[in-house]
């Protein structure tokens, strides 16, 4: 769900930052979206990025999600990768689909209910394109974190993966986009969750208003993020 690849230009920018060399993909299910990205990555990236359209939710053995039998496992076969180092996306928070359409496919659809929600599938297939050790950064609605109605979607994680960090952002932070409220939840797809300390941070200043108007200080956006970010780099290294 790259979107028109923000995360992906920062990404490279880090990386170049950080003298990495990276292969940085983009999977976008909207075409127009597909096609900004590109162009940011030929206008803003010297074309480095590898934009593909198709629906990230498919996999090889679906055959009711969508006609396009094109999937990120036959492009990461195509790329001979095993799977991706880091992923990090903001996948669609509106709507849920029919359960049934993904049972086959999704554990976190066999929950009982005859309705599931797209960001918890996202959260699924991300690990499932993880490599063993790969990292994951996802922004999610607060309640996947916070609701009893989702202490099952927790439980099945904690089992699976380990858990690094929970970002809770403050409420401003995506306006004027949006008023949901949002958290950033890291993740390392390992065996070993012997030492399950999980780390909590929480925004408080979002460097915007209420409109979503920036806010500056000092010639800059009145933020913590940045204050958090290098916290968290501190404690995993």
């Amino acid at each position: 769900a790259c979107g028109s690849a923000a995360f992906l230009r920062s990404c490279k920018s880090f990386a170049e930052a950080d003298g990495r060399e990276v292969e940085l993909h983009g999977y976008e299910i909207s075409n127009r979206a597909a096609r900004v990205a590109s162009l940011m990555s030929y206008l803003a990236c010297s074309d480095e990025l590898i934009i593909e359209q198709l629906d990230s939710l498919e996999t090889k053995s679906s055959s009711l999600i969508s006609g396009n039998s094109y999937t990120i496992e036959d492009s990461l076969k195509k790329h001979k990768l095993n799977g991706f180092d880091f992923i990090v996306t903001n996948p669609p928070f509106a709507g849920d689909v029919s359960a049934a359409s993904y049972q086959a496919d999704y554990e976190t659809a066999r929950n009982g209910s005859s309705r599931t929600e797209k960001d918890v599938l996202f959260i699924e297939r991300c690990l499932s394109l993880l490599a063993d050790g790969g990292r994951l950064a996802i922004v999610l609605p607060d309640n996947k974190v916070s609701s009893k109605k989702f202490h099952w979607l927790r439980k099945w994680l904690l089992e699976r993966v380990r858990i690094l960090a929970v970002v809770s952002l403050h409420g401003y932070t995506f306006k004027p986009h949006t008023s949901q409220k949002a958290c950033v939840v890291f993740i390392i797809k390992t065996k070993s969750k012997s030492d399950q300390h999980i780390s909590f941070y929480r925004s408080d200043k979002p460097g915007k208003t209420s409109n979503g108007d920036l806010v500056y200080a000092n010639g800059v956006v009145d933020h913590d993020l940045d204050e958090i970010a290098n916290a968290l780099v501190k404690e995993w290294h």
